[in-house]
């Protein structure tokens, strides 16, 4: 029974199919035709409709210029016999009627739609056709308006002697018709029922047909049904035998090969499975010792590992994280890293890991962690890259944390053991210079221009000697966080001066201009005058020792807006552009053979800019490349 069941279900589907494509196959035909008849119908009832309207418009026009109602009544009369006329009238310029019939008493349409009409009608220049319904839907018109235009003479032309030639078209009035569309939709009603009974009959033959159809078709489908449940029950022995040379029969023989091909799989298969099983058990255990081996490296690596979501969310840390900051990987996991670990350096941490999520990886920046239970925060270097799923969108960021406490303790003792040699020398040295200044005096007893001349250049060397030595002293102490700046009023004008006064004798020697403008009203500077003017003398000599000889160095001091900006611009060896921002680094020489024949051992400018920082103010070099000159710009804020 439930065979029988699905069998008839089957061709129920296909015949009601088929009947529903027949179906919807004749309505459409019968809709696009019935829509193509209404189309050609309706075009030519508006055709015909303005023709009656032109025609009732051109006889009409002398009698509207002259007002004979009778004559235009006449007209009106003529146009009766038209078919499908319901009303017509002729309108003078202002709306006023001055003939009208219609074959209802009453008016078919509205007041104010009438009234809308009209309005439309007097303000058309063309031929207007309006469509509206009455209050009978099967009762619909077309309004047909058209102009009536005579000739007014051109009294301008008249008087230049050209009277009777020509003149101007001017509207005198409107006429109005209304053509029915009744036997329209009587064709339309007609049609439509035509259109239905064809589609009743078409769909009556296609069930028949594609019944009978699908009984040929599903008999030896059922033949194929029934051997396909043996072999879904397991019987792969079992052949489907259907005898036929059609799709059907190519279906079964195909259906047996894929039955064999299915034979041999199983077989294969089954010797497979274990293989497959102990390759798949290796494989865990190869995934399993190195996610054991990862751990470990990560569990014993020297530096912190500090993993974000894309939020900057903290998703995990390993155990040296963990030390460095003095907190557990439970307190830290789902909070904010910024909050959580660089409260005291909030906005270097945000601009950082912005950075890295822009750039992808960065190297070396500098961050000041905070410890727990701590008073004061540790530099730690931030060194991170993002971490980017297979479609490359980034889901996070890893970053390596390494503690920078044993660094800056090793810098300390640096420059404490620095600040001690240079105290060390500075004694000996004095000694040095004040013997040699007293045997260039002539006190201990005479010397011969040999003598002297060798004298005066150990002295010489002995100041730059002291120095070197002193600005070793000053950067020392500055790494130390104990330079001492004293709070005085600085005359800056005269700080430059005597900048620029104390190397006039080298300037000179390498026959060097330095060109000095100062402009009026500088105000002052609050800081350490002695130091501000070692800072400028660094500057002003450096441009004098990259300079060759008979180069042009220009200095100027000058307000802007709250602060004092002096300049020194050299036309001298310049300055790659690559290393504008290293210059100011500690020990760095841009060119050493070029420096080893100039002198000096890097700390100028490291300790210009440090001096310059310490008093609020800022240091920039600028330079278009080697060769082209160099100029450096310093600002100070003003009193």
């Amino acid at each position: 029974m439930a065979k029988q069941e699905k069998r008839l279900s089957l061709t129920f589907k296909f015949v009601l199919l088929t009947a529903a494509i027949v179906a919807a196959a004749s309505l459409f035909t019968g809709y696009m035709l019935i829509s193509n008849e209404k189309a050609i119908v309706e075009s030519g009832m508006r055709a015909r409709g303005r023709t009656i309207a032109n025609n009732i418009a051109s006889n009409s026009e002398y009698g509207v210029l002259v007002k004979n109602k009778k004559g235009l009544n006449e007209v009106l009369n003529k146009a009766k016999a038209e078919e499908d006329l319901v009303y017509a009238m002729i309108l003078d310029r202002r709306g006023n009627v001055l003939a009208r019939f219609s074959e209802d008493p009453e008016s078919p349409i509205s007041q104010e739609l009438d009234e809308e009409l009209m309005r439309k009608a007097l303000s058309a220049d063309e031929p207007l056709v309006q469509f509206y319904e009455t209050g009978e839907p099967e009762k619909p018109f077309y309004d047909i308006a058209v102009p009536i235009m005579t000739v007014r003479a051109d009294r301008g032309r008249e008087e230049i002697g050209f009277a009777g030639i020509g003149g101007v078209r001017e509207r005198i009035g409107t006429v109005r018709v209304g053509i029915s569309l009744e036997k329209v939709n009587e064709i339309i009603s007609g049609e439509t029922v035509l259109s239905f009974l064809v589609t009743f009959i078409a769909v009556g033959l296609s069930v028949l047909f594609s019944g009978l159809l699908s009984i040929v078709i599903l008999r030896p489908v059922r033949s194929l049904i029934s051997g396909s449940r043996r072999v879904a029950e397991g019987d792969l022995e079992h052949r489907i035998e259907v005898r036929s040379d059609d799709e059907i029969g190519l279906l079964s023989d195909a259906f047996n090969q894929m039955i064999d091909e299915f034979k041999k799989c199983k077989l294969e298969l089954e010797g497979s499975g274990k293989n497959l099983e102990f390759k798949v058990e290796e494989r865990a255990r190869e995934i399993k010792e190195s996610k054991a081996y990862l751990e470990n490296i990560l569990r014993n690596m020297a530096d912190g590992l500090l993993v974000l979501d894309t939020e900057g969310n903290i998703s995990d840390v390993n155990a040296a994280l963990e030390k460095i900051s003095g907190q557990k990987r439970e307190g830290l996991v789902k909070k904010r890293a910024v909050q959580a670990l660089f409260p005291a350096d909030r906005a270097r941490a945000i601009e950082v890991i912005e950075q890295t999520k822009k750039q992808g990886l960065i190297t070396g920046y500098e961050l000041n962690m905070s410890l727990k239970d701590a008073e004061k925060p540790v530099a730690v270097h931030f060194s991170g890259a993002t971490l980017k799923d297979s479609e490359g969108k980034v889901q996070g960021i890893v970053a390596i944390i390494h503690d920078m406490r044993r660094e800056k303790e090793v810098e300390m003792m640096k420059s404490e053991f620095t600040s001690i040699v240079s105290h060390e020398l500075n004694t000996p040295l004095t000694s040095i210079q004040g013997f040699v200044y007293l045997m260039l005096s002539g006190k201990l007893g005479e010397i011969n221009a040999d003598q002297r001349k060798h004298l005066d250049t150990v002295y010489r060397q002995s100041l730059h000697l002291k120095s070197l030595i002193g600005s070793l002293l000053d950067f020392s102490m500055i790494e130390m966080g104990r330079l001492e700046i004293e709070e005085n009023k600085i005359d800056m004008s005269a700080v430059v001066k005597r900048s620029v006064e104390s190397l006039d004798e080298e300037a000179k020697k390498r026959g060097s201009n330095v060109e000095l403008d100062i402009a009026k009203k500088i105000p002052q500077v609050i800081g350490d005058e002695g130091k501000v003017e070692r800072a400028f003398t660094h500057v002003i000599s450096n441009a004098l020792r990259f300079t060759p000889k008979g180069g042009e160095i220009k200095v100027s001091v000058k307000q802007s807006g709250k602060n004092v900006e002096i300049s020194v611009k050299d036309n001298g060896v310049g300055i790659a552009k690559e290393n504008l921002d290293k210059v100011f680094e500690r020990f760095y020489q841009v060119d050493s053979s070029l420096t080893r024949r100039i002198g000096g051992i890097g700390v100028g400018l490291a300790l210009t800019k440090a001096i310059i920082e310490a008093h609020g103010g800022s240091i920039k070099a600028e330079s278009e490349g080697l060769d082209k000159g160099s100029k450096f710009t310093i600002t100070l804020p003003a009193a």
